[in-house]
Order: C-alpha cells, then structure tokens, then sequence
C-alpha cells in the first residue's frame, strides 16, 4: 500500500502540477487551465492524456489490491493461532501420556528379560569356564609333549650339523692348505722368472746407458773443443782492439797535454811581458821559456 501511494503522490504531482505555477517561455510543460479565455478552449487536448494516466493508474491499483485481499484470506487469523496452539497442547500431553505408559512397560519387560538373561549367561559363563579348564589342561600336555619332541629332533639335528661342518672344516682345510702351497710354489717361480727377467733387463740397461754416456761424452768433447777454439780467435782479436785503441787514446791524451802545456805557457808569456812594460825599472827582461815537443811514442803491449 505504501508503494501503491508513494507512486500514486508521484503521478498526481506530474499531471496537475501548482495552479500558480507559470509555464516558462518555450516549454511543453502543462499548466492547469481550470477556466476557458479567447485564446482556447477549457479544457485541451493535454487533459486526455492526463486523464489516461490516471486509468492506467486505477488499473494497476486495482490488480494490487486484489494480490493484497488473496493474501489477507490465506493469512490466519489471531483466533486461529489460539485453537492451534491448544490442539497443539493437548496433543503434546496425550503424546506424553502414551510415551509414559508405553516406557514403563518397557522398563518391565526389560527387567524380566535382563534377569532370564543373567541367569542365562551366569551358566554359560559356568560351562565356559569349564570347558576352558579342560581346552588349557589338553593344549598345555600337548604343548609340553611337542616341546619335548622338538628338542629331541633339535639336539640331533645340532650334533648332525656339528659333525657336517666338521668334516667340512677339516676338508676345507686340507683345500686351503694344498691351495697355499700351490700358490706359493706358483709364487717362488713367477719371483724367480721376474727376478732373472729384472737381472737381464738392469744388464741391458746398463750397457745401453754406458754406450750412450760414451757417445754423449765424445760429442761434449767435441763441442767443447770448437767452443775453445772460437773463444781463443775472439779473446785475441779483442786484445788487439784494446791494444788499438788504448795507443790511440794514449797518443790523444799526449797531444792533449802538449797543446794544453804550450797554451798555458802563451798565456804566462803574455802576462809577463805586459807587466814588464808597466815597470821597467823594477824588473827584469822576462825570460822566454819554450818548451820543446814531446818525442815519447806511447807504449804498447
């Protein structure tokens, strides 16, 4: 019904809006227009379609309010929720009326059946006690007889199987002791094969090595040789370089000394001329002294 309404307010609103209200120049809106003037008539053609609106409207409301009144006839009533709940009461205390008779014979029953079934079991636990007894008794003398059997066939089974594997051990060991003396005669003459082999072999050797010390040593002497022989050519042609040029640069220092002596004598020439011309009378003539050319040639060895 709210809804009905809600949508109802909605299309009233729309199609008879506020009587004051103006419509805005160019707009297709609607205005009520309860009193005819000279322009139109009373009532024009947009009242049809507001019209319309509303029997659409009063059909919808119509089908909704049929859908509420069927429901309203399947919703019960507050009387009817009353005579529910006291049938319901009244059921639940014969149902348990019924359950209290019907446990208590029950209970009865199972007591007589419980008491028929102890005595019951009391004497088949009796008998099968008993005969328990007896299965024990007869199972222990059958087990103490199978025992007794079973060491009797175990004590001869190890005195059969002692005396095997001592036949096998002594013959084992008359197998191992051939073995090793084979083996070790097998050994001596593989020793004596190699050791006569290593013999020949060291021998071999020895002489293949002699042989080649010998020759390695005549071709060492034979190197060495040119190697003398060219040392000796190249140790004399470089005394007679040194020779050379130690004369040379003996006669270079010689005319060096020379030059230097008569230059030095130059100079101590004119320095005393030049201080007898300044005094006279104080000193003597100065005396030319002119040393004469070395003639010593340098020595060579």
């Amino acid at each position: 019904m709210d809804g009905a309404s809600y949508a109802f307010n909605d299309e009233r609103e729309h199609i008879m809006p506020n009587a004051n209200e103006q419509a805005e120049p160019g707009s297709k809106t609607p205005v009520s227009n309860p009193l005819a003037n000279a322009n139109r008539p009373p009532y024009d053609e947009a009242m049809e379609a507001r019209i319309a609106k509303l029997e659409e409207f009063a059909a919808d409301t119509k089908e909704r309010l049929v859908k509420i009144e069927t429901r309203l006839e399947q919703t019960a009533t507050k009387a009817d929720l009353v005579n529910a709940v006291e049938k319901l009461t009244r059921y639940i205390s014969e149902l348990t009326e019924k359950n209290t008779r019907y446990i208590g014979e029950v209970a009865e029953k199972n007591t007589k059946g419980i008491g028929e079934a102890a005595e019951k079991n009391s004497k088949s636990i009796a008998e099968a006690a008993e005969k328990f007894s007896r299965d024990i008794a007869e199972a222990a003398e059958k087990n103490i007889r199978n025992i007794a059997e079973a060491t009797e066939k175990f004590t001869r089974g190890i005195a059969e199987t002692a005396e095997k594997n001592s036949r096998n051990i002594a013959e084992a060991t008359e197998k191992f002791s051939r073995g090793i003396a084979e083996t070790a005669e097998k050994n001596a003459r593989n020793i004596a094969e190699a050791t006569e082999k290593f013999s020949r072999d060291i021998a071999d050797a020895a002489e293949r090595n002699a042989r080649n010390i010998a020759e390695a040593a005549e071709r060492n002497t034979k190197y060495i040789g040119e190697i003398a022989a060219r040392l000796t050519k190249e140790i004399g042609d470089v005394r007679t370089e040194i020779h050379r040029s130690i004369a040379a640069l003996t006669r270079w220092i010689a005319g060096t000394v020379v030059g230097v002596s008569a230059v030095a004598l130059t100079v101590l020439t004119i320095v005393l001329n030049n201080a007898n011309h300044q005094a006279p009378d104080q000193t003597p003539a100065a005396t030319h002294i002119q040393s004469a050319p070395s003639t010593a040639k340098p020595t060579t060895k």
